[in-house]
């Protein structure tokens, strides 16, 4: 597999989350793009996929007061 992508500070984590949702969970390639997907880069805010499972969002939410939702997709 080879991934290359352009953009921001939340490139990275993007990535390593393909990675890992591909290798670690078997998740086929296509479906891996689509996913929710969580950033944490360098600041104290979480940010999440509004596609994320509920469940998910609101443990987020207890862990963080800093947790904001963004659009699907926001890489």
């Amino acid at each position: 597999m080879s991934l290359g992508v352009s953009g921001g500070r939340r490139i990275m984590s993007a990535v390593l989350q393909l990675i890992a949702f591909f290798i670690d969970f078997s998740i086929n390639l296509e479906t891996v793009i689509h996913h929710p997907r969580i950033n944490v880069h360098g600041d104290e805010n979480i940010l999440f996929d509004t596609a994320m499972d509920l469940g998910i969002s609101e443990k987020l939410s207890q862990m963080s007061d800093k947790v904001t939702d963004y659009p699907r997709n926001f890489s």
